[in-house]
């Protein structure tokens, strides 16, 4: 009996090493819109497999024209906690995070020569599909919203490893 238990515990946390050592999806993508505003590049990991919980982090060059009379450009750098729920390739992800940037904005209606700089934290939900396989070609589209601008859709288009 005693041996019978010890080999089910031994089965035991052999299965249970086995499947917590899963290496975590990785990936690297260039994004148009989004958290992003304007055009920039993602790293993105699960904590573990290829679903679930995971997080993005990216740098981009923003570039906003929140009206006619304003146009908003800078640096900045998104932020993201996700969950990827789905299948084996085609899964929905749901997020949210934070954008940090450095802008340069110019309001043409008040003076056209004036530029301010400064930095802004803009929150931001995330909603999308995503095709990604355990290695290749990844696809993500979407929408961002956030409380401070106009809601982004997104397109990105990257590499699974």
């Amino acid at each position: 009996m005693k041996k019978l238990l010890l080999l089910s515990l031994l089965a035991f946390s052999l299965t249970a090493s086995a499947q917590t050592s899963e290496k975590p999806a990785r990936s690297i993508s260039v994004e148009f819109l989004g958290p992003h505003q304007g055009c920039g590049i993602n790293y993105d990991s699960r904590f573990k497999g290829n679903e679930g919980a995971g997080y993005r982090v990216g740098l981009s060059y923003a570039f906003l024209f929140p009206a006619q009379d304003c146009e908003i450009h800078g640096v900045s750098a998104p932020l993201e906690l996700n969950y990827l729920l789905g299948n084996k390739l085609l899964k929905f992800e749901m997020g949210f995070g934070s954008t940090v940037g450095y802008y340069h904005t110019r309001d043409y209606a008040k003076d056209p020569k004036e530029i301010k700089n400064g930095f802004s934290f803009i929150p931001f939900l995330n909603a999308g599909i995503r095709v990604q396989p355990k290695r290749g070609l990844t696809l993500r589209l979407g929408i961002t919203p956030s409380i401070l601008i106009m809601p982004y859709p997104y397109i990105s288009v990257g590499y699974a490893f």
